[in-house]
């Protein structure tokens, strides 16, 4: 049960990387379209 919860909670943190790295990709896009950083 330990090893499960250690893994749950690396996989947790992955996850939580990940849908950080793809929200800057989606915001740098934005920029990148003419937005200007106050409309987001």
């Amino acid at each position: 049960k330990c090893a499960n919860k250690h893994l749950s909670e690396c996989i947790s943190k992955i996850e939580l990387r990940r849908i950080v790295y793809v929200r800057s990709i989606l915001l740098k896009r934005k920029i990148k379209k003419g937005l200007s950083p106050n409309e987001i």
